[in-house]
């Protein structure tokens, strides 16, 4: 019996130690998300300062037609020089996916004063010449200027200090992100990118 005892205990501690190195995986993999998100902000922002003109952050989105994945792509973009309209741009990177398991989503910070999701702006759009293609699609974007500042969505009266970036647990469909179990995301449930208009520094948000 003692030793029928040590045998269960020895078993639960290790479906403890599993289960726990489980969550410990999925947590990295979405702080490794995260990371990699502010990486490509802080590269965009590095080319523009170095004078290649306007650089975009692009976000797949729903219905886009993008050759990304929607909800889980980004791309970065410049100032396409084959044409005289200022507002179309062409992708100068491959699109970079979030892992498996995670995407962008589209709600609003629990807080006004946070900021405004970048998915939600209206006036964050513009057309994007993608890879593998010749239209033009419009897309989410937040764009650096000269000084490394957020140009894109152009400020405005009722200018937000800060672009917010939600990255989620979940899936996206044809209805757009979704959690894993298929709900809507709600504000806790995100990891959430915070990207100052006045310097274009991305910060990541407790």
């Amino acid at each position: 019996m003692l030793e029928i005892l040590v045998v269960i205990g020895v078993m639960t501690f290790m479906v403890g130690l599993v289960l726990g190195s489980t969550g410990a995986i999925n947590g990295t993999q979405g702080m490794t998300a995260m990371h990699q998100v502010t990486a490509m902000c802080d590269l965009a922002r590095s080319r523009s300062l170095r004078g290649e003109g306007t650089i975009l952050l692009a976000f797949a989105a729903k219905n886009s037609g993008t050759t990304g994945q929607p909800y889980r792509s980004a791309i970065l973009c410049a100032e396409d020089a084959t044409t005289e309209d200022p507002e179309d741009y062409v992708a100068i990177s491959e699109w970079y996916h979030l892992p498996a398991g995670y995407v962008f989503t589209n709600i609003e910070a629990a807080s006004e004063s946070a900021g405004g999701n970048v998915f939600k702006l209206t006036n964050a759009s513009r057309k994007i010449k993608l890879p593998g293609t010749m239209d033009l699609v419009e897309l989410p974007c937040i764009g650096f200027g000269s000084l490394g500042e957020v140009v894109i969505p152009e400020p405005d009266t009722n200018t937000l200090e800060s672009m917010l970036i939600a990255i989620a647990e979940g899936q996206a469909d044809v209805d757009g992100p979704l959690t894993r179990k298929g709900g809507t995301h709600v504000p806790e449930e995100c990891r959430w990118i915070a990207v100052r208009r006045n310097s274009g520094s991305p910060m990541i948000l407790p």
